[in-house]
């Protein structure tokens, strides 16, 4: 079938596009749940871990979808505090959101490992929680997911851009069906290999969405000019999964921005601060946009981002603890450095450093929605440690 005709022959109702989601449902509105996640967080981050346990058992008492990740902590929390009982209930949870044995081997849980009669009785109890899990899970629609995901696959590898674009169109379609008959999973709850799977393909879907807005010649190119993604209602099945709890805001904004140069959430950088002896995460836009993203962000339960005011929870726990001393004394001493790319070598060894340690650090062992998928860093004052530099160099700071 030629794709033209493919793309004519998809003629399914759409739903109202939303520029955000708006929940009206107090008691399961994802903000109010978000906002106490953040706290919890915040409070790990200061070793408070009696309150943030407290804040937990009140919203799993209260919310009926909590994503593993924050039960996960709750774990931690509870073993940290000696509170045993409570945190092999936790464990049993998190069995029945597809954790499996080896999933608790992370050195955080040898201290109720080292309690015989609470290990014991977890492992005993685990087979039959694992195999009610199990049972749990529809795959007859996993199935059917797995089969779009293939396709989905296939087109992604395909060096003929029309051809991927025409499938990604295509199964947008699919996706929605399916929700709309099925519901919206509850992967993104889990620990599950399918919401690994499921992401993939809605970001394909908004990619191509976004690129197509965004540009000015495709819309007038005869495959694409019949594209109309009102009619799927992907936008606004995703603003209800995000106001049901389904899926976590961070997850949201990667899918529904992605490919998308307008980013309405921002793009987040961090500022290296070598005077100042700080790092700032800092959205990439004009300063005089700041409140209209931040209030974007705060709209679907992310934290705003301001550098003067931002907690540095919201920082990757090795940056956290960045370098910076080491870093101004390895450039001082750096009697073989005559290029930028001789004392970016040296900061880079630092960096890598700072990382591994950050790798075996018991704050790790938590699940924190921290900025730690943030790549971009500006290093700033760092031009009067190169005193060997030839020249001004090149990007010197």
């Amino acid at each position: 079938m030629k794709l033209n005709i493919l793309l004519l022959a998809i003629v399914i109702s759409g739903l109202v596009i939303s520029g955000y989601c708006s929940c009206s449902n107090e008691d399961n509105n994802h903000l109010l749940y978000q906002t106490e996640i953040n706290k919890a967080e915040y409070l790990i981050t200061n070793v408070d871990y009696q309150e943030a346990l407290e804040i937990y058992q009140v919203l799993f008492g209260k919310y009926q979808n909590c994503f593993y990740k924050d039960i996960h902590n709750a774990c931690l929390c509870a073993v940290k505090l000696h509170q045993y009982g409570l945190a092999m209930k936790f464990m049993e949870d998190l069995v029945m959101q597809g954790y499996e044995l080896e999933d608790f081997s992370n050195p955080v849980f040898d201290e109720i490992k080292e309690v015989e009669v609470c290990w014991n009785s977890f492992t005993k109890k685990y087979p039959d929680v694992r195999q009610k899990y199990l049972g749990s899970l529809d795959l007859d629609l996993r199935n059917r997911y797995s089969q779009i995901y293939l396709n989905d696959q296939k087109a992604a590898s395909s060096r003929d851009m029309r051809y991927q674009d025409s499938v990604f169109y295509y199964q947008s379609f699919i996706l929605s069906k399916h929700i709309k008959k099925y519901g919206f999973p509850d992967w993104f709850l889990n620990k599950d290999t399918m919401n690994i799977q499921l992401g993939v393909m809605l970001r394909h879907c908004f990619g191509l969405k976004n690129r197509l807005q965004d540009s000015e010649n495709l819309p007038n190119n005869g495959l694409y000019e019949q594209m109309c993604f009102e009619n799927n209602g992907l936008t606004s099945i995703l603003d209800k999964a995000l106001c049901d709890n389904l899926i976590l805001p961070s997850r949201y904004v990667a899918v529904v921005t992605y490919w998308d140069s307008g980013n309405p959430y921002g793009k987040i950088a961090f500022e290296v601060d070598f005077e100042k002896e700080a790092v700032f995460p800092f959205l990439t836009i004009p300063p005089e946009r700041l409140a209209e993203v931040n209030e974007k962000r705060k709209s679907i339960g992310l934290m705003p981002i301001d550098k003067f005011t931002s907690s540095c929870a919201v920082l990757p726990v090795w940056l956290r603890n960045y370098p910076f001393k080491e870093i101004k004394q390895a450039f001082l001493n750096c009697d073989s450095c005559y290029t930028h790319l001789d004392y970016m070598n040296e900061l880079w060894a630092l960096e890598m450093a700072g990382k591994d340690r950050y790798s075996s650090s018991p704050k790790k062992a938590f699940i924190l929605s921290d900025l730690s998928e943030v790549r971009e860093l500006y290093l700033k004052g760092l031009k009067k440690y190169k005193t060997n530099l030839v020249g001004d160099g090149v990007n010197n700071q």
